[in-house]
């Protein structure tokens, strides 16, 4: 999955994840128990390569600086 134009990364993560799990975004927890959204939008707004890798909801997520947003089933990953 990769970032829409409109779209910020601690959103679009929330959206990635309900996806692989077949739910609803609304039906997801709040990603504040894993990560502070606000932080993970602001290191996306710079400049520069980077990701950040966290575990959410029984995923391994990836969010790639180059808008990618990578799910793995935690068994798998």
């Amino acid at each position: 999955m990769t970032l829409e134009d409109d779209s910020v990364p601690s959103e679009a993560v929330v959206r990635a994840i309900a996806q692989a799990k077949g739910v609803e975004p609304l039906e997801m927890p709040s990603l504040y128990g894993t990560v502070d959204p606000e932080a993970l939008d602001a290191v996306f707004k710079g400049s520069g390569r980077s990701y950040v890798q966290f575990p959410f909801c029984g995923y391994t997520v990836t969010v790639v600086s180059d808008g990618r947003i990578i799910v793995q089933n935690c068994e798998t990953a």
